[in-house]
C-alpha cells in the first residue's frame, strides 16, 4: 500500500476487553473525548475480538473527532479516502486531508503528503518538495519517513548515495520497531552498506523481522541458517522459515524450497511430486530459475508425466527472463521439434544469444551454434567460423567439440 500508517493498528497491540471497550464509548459518545472517538474508529474501521467491523461507524467516530480538529482523525479519514473503506475513493480528498493533517504537524500526514509529491497523486511531481517533507516527517518520529530516508540515501532517490547516512535512518525506524527497516539493516550489516560487515548483526536485525512475520526477512534468515552464516548451520530450521516465507508466496523461498526437494539437500531424500509443487508457485511468481528448472522436470519426467508442450512453455518464459540456460533448451525444442513446431531460424537465434552469455549451457549453446555455421543453415557458411568455435569449447574440455574437430581433420585429409 502506497500510504501507511500505525494509527490505523496501533491500538491493536494492546489487549481491550468490554471494560476498556465501554470506557472508550463512554468518552466518545457521552463526553466528546476526540481521542476516544478516534480510537473508536480505529476499533471499527478493523473490527476487534469485542467489537464488529463497520466502517461506516469508523468514518462517523473520525469525522466526530476530526470536527474537533482531532489531526490523527482526520489522518485517518485521509486514508480511508484513499483507499475505499467505509467511503467511496476519493483521492482528491484525501490528499485534501493530508494537507490539513500535516498543517496540524501529524508526522503520519506529512509523510503521506511526501508521497503524493513524490508519485503525483492529484499534486504535480515535484521530488523537491517530496524529499522536504520525508525529512520533516522523519524529525518529527514517522518511522515510515526514517525508512523512506533510509532508502533515498541508500538508492540515490533525490540525493546523493550514502550507505552511511541510510544505516542511520534505518537505525532510527528500527529502533521504533519498524520491520522493514529492520530487515533492511540486517542486509546492511551483510553486505557491509555503510557499516562494518557483521552476520551475527545481520541475523539478529533479519530475526527481529522475521518474528513480526515478514517474509523476506524470514528468507534471508533461512538462508543464514541453510549455509551456517552468523548462526550454526541448522538445515531443519532453515526449512521451517523457508515455509513461512513461502506460505507469504515468497517467490525466493519457493524457488530454494522447490531446490530442497529437488535434491535432497535437507535430509537427503528426493522428492519429485513436492520439488514440482513448489516450482510451479516460483514460476508462476516469475522465477525464472524455477521456469528454467520446471522446464527440465516435464522434459524428463521428474514428478510428472513427460510433456515436452509444458517444458517448452516453460523454457519460453525462463528465456524472455534472459535465463541463458532455458535459450539453449528452448533452442533445442526448436530444433528437434519438441513440444513445439520445428523452427531452425528461431533455434538459431536463440543459440547465438545463449552463446554469447557466461552460464553452464553455454558450451552446448556454442557446439550448436558451431553446427550450423558448418552446415550453412540460416546463416552463411563458414567452417573458419565453426572451427574457431569447436576449438573454443573443446580447450573449455567440451568432448562433442573436440570430437567435431576430430571428425572435421579427418575429413579434410581424405579429401586431400
Amino acid at each position: 500500500m502506497l500510504f501507511r500508517s500505525q494509527q490505523f493498528t496501533k491500538i491493536f497491540h494492546t489487549e481491550i476487553d468490554a471494560n476498556d471497550l465501554q470506557h472508550y464509548r463512554k468518552l466518545a459518545d457521552e463526553e466528546g473525548d476526540p481521542d476516544a472517538q478516534r480510537i473508536m474508529g480505529n476499533l471499527y474501521l478493523r473490527g476487534y475480538t469485542c467489537l464488529e467491523q463497520d466502517q461506516k461507524k469508523a468514518i462517523d467516530y473520525y469525522q466526530r473527532a476530526a470536527a474537533q480538529n482531532d489531526g490523527k482523525a482526520l489522518h485517518n479519514l485521509a486514508l480511508c479516502h484513499a483507499y475505499g473503506e467505509g467511503v467511496p475513493v476519493d483521492l482528491g480528498i484525501a490528499v485534501k486531508n493530508f494537507e490539513k493533517a500535516a498543517g496540524m504537524d501529524i508526522p503520519e500526514a506529512i509523510y503521506s503528503l511526501a508521497l503524493c509529491f513524490e508519485y503525483g497523486i492529484i499534486v504535480e511531481k515535484d521530488a523537491a518538495k517530496a524529499f522536504e517533507r520525508h525529512q520533516l516527517a522523519s524529525e518529527r518520529g514517522c518511522k515510515e519517513a526514517q525508512h523512506k530516508m533510509g532508502e533515498c540515501y541508500e538508492q540515490g532517490i533525490f540525493v546523493p548515495q550514502d550507505h552511511k547516512k541510510a544505516v542511520e535512518y534505518y537505525e532510527l525506524a528500527a529502533a521504533q520497531g519498524f520491520v522493514d527497516a529492520e530487515h533492511q539493516l540486517g542486509a546492511c550489516y551483510e553486505h557491509g552498506y555503510g557499516v562494518e560487515a557483521d552476520m551475527k548483526k545481520a541475523v539478529e536485525m533479519y530475526d527481529r523481522a522475521a518474528n513480526k512475520g515478514d517474509p523476506e526477512a524470514q528468507f534471508d534468515l533461512a538462508v543464514c541458517y541453510e549455509h551456517g552464516e552468523g548462526v550454526d548451520r541448522d538445515l531443519e530450521k532453515a526449512l521451517s522459515l523457508y515455509k513461512l516465507a513461502a506460505a507469504q508466496n515468497d517467490m525466493n523461498a519457493l524457488y530454494n524450497l522447490a531446490v530442497f526437494y529437488h535434491h535432497g539437500d535437507f535430509d537427503g531424500i528426493v522428492d519429485y511430486p513436492k520439488a514440482v509443487e513448489y516450482y510451479t508457485k516460483a514460476a508462476e511468481a516469475g522465477n525464472p530459475e524455477a521456469q528454467y528448472n520446471l522446464g527440465n522436470m516435464y522434459r524428463k519426467g521428474e514428478g510428472v508425466d513427460v510433456n515436452h508442450e509444458k517444458a517448452a512453455h516453460y523454457y519460453r518464459l525462463a528465456s524472455e527472463e534472459g535465463n541463458p540456460c532455458a535459450q539453449t533448451n528452448l533452442a533445442f525444442c526448436y530444433y528437434n521439434g519438441h513440444g513445439v513446431e520445428k523452427d531452425q531460424k528461431k533455434a538459431f537465434a536463440l543459440f547465438k544469444t545463449a552463446a554469447e552469455q557466461e552460464h553452464v549451457g553455454k558450451p552446448a549453446a556454442v557446439h550448436s551454434l558451431a553446427t550450423f555455421y558448418a552446415d550453412g543453415e540460416h546463416v552463411e557458411k563458414d567452417t573458419g567460423k565453426a572451427e574457431e568455435l569447436w576449438k573454443q569449447n573443446a580447450r573449455a574440455g567440451y568432448e562433442p567439440s573436440h570430437l567435431m574437430l576430430q571428425i572435421g581433420r579427418a575429413s579434410c585429409r581424405e579429401r586431400v
